[in-house]
């Protein structure tokens, strides 16, 4: 097996689903609302990033010991959208 930094098979997985979510949000968004995709893009990230953080965890075996603080630390900021959007209106 390849000896790798520890963390990278995370930041792979991480980054990559990340950007993934993001672009589907701003897409959905545009589908639906024909609208900017800013209110999209917050949601598809936030979404996107924890669930790429909880399998760049259990992937990593370097991180498992941390999944359910990476979890909850990617849930709590969720809850600041609906007052982000309320003040950046697209």
């Amino acid at each position: 097996m390849i000896d790798l930094m520890p963390g990278l098979v995370f930041g792979l997985t991480d980054n990559g689903l990340l950007i993934l979510g993001a672009a589907t949000g701003v897409g959905i968004e545009r589908y639906f609302r024909k609208g900017s995709g800013m209110g999209g893009a917050l949601w598809g990230s936030g979404i996107g990033n924890l669930c790429s953080d909880f399998l760049g965890s259990v992937l990593d075996p370097t991180m498992h010991h941390m999944i359910g603080g990476i979890v909850l630390g990617c849930l709590l900021p969720l809850l600041f959208i609906p007052m982000v959007q309320k003040f950046y209106r697209d």
